[in-house]
């Protein structure tokens, strides 16, 4: 899979890439890679979109998303998603506008913020 996730345990931050196409199947199969790593390793992750080409999504879609989403995120958890496309930002806003959030999530142009903000420094 030309995605990744990695845990950087020095760090403590779980890291999910993205990198070209993104269809809803390779969220669900990302999901799926999550889901091995315990909640406790899930409580700060930082979704690296920089190189990631995410289509439109429908309604259809967007609910598949948020309920694979949702099964990974626990209370107390964060999450920081870095992107800096305008277009894909923009489409992110919207998605987390229309979802049950549970835990906090923010949006950054730029990994060491985002850091920075997942580690509460």
């Amino acid at each position: 899979m030309k995605h990744e996730v990695w845990l950087n345990e020095e760090e403590g931050v779980l890291f999910v890439r993205y990198m070209g196409d993104t269809t809803v199947a390779d969220y669900s199969e990302v999901s799926d890679r999550v889901l091995k790593f315990t909640p406790e390793q899930r409580l700060m992750t930082l979704v690296d979109m920089l190189e990631a080409k995410v289509p439109m999504l429908d309604r259809k879609s967007r609910k598949a998303i948020d309920e694979r989403v949702q099964s990974l995120l626990h209370d107390n958890a964060r999450a920081a998603i870095v992107i800096t496309s305008p277009v894909i930002r923009m489409m992110t806003k919207i998605f987390l506008g229309t979802v049950k959030q549970k835990v906090e999530t923010r949006i950054f142009a730029d990994q060491r913020e985002a850091l920075v903000w997942l580690k509460g420094d």
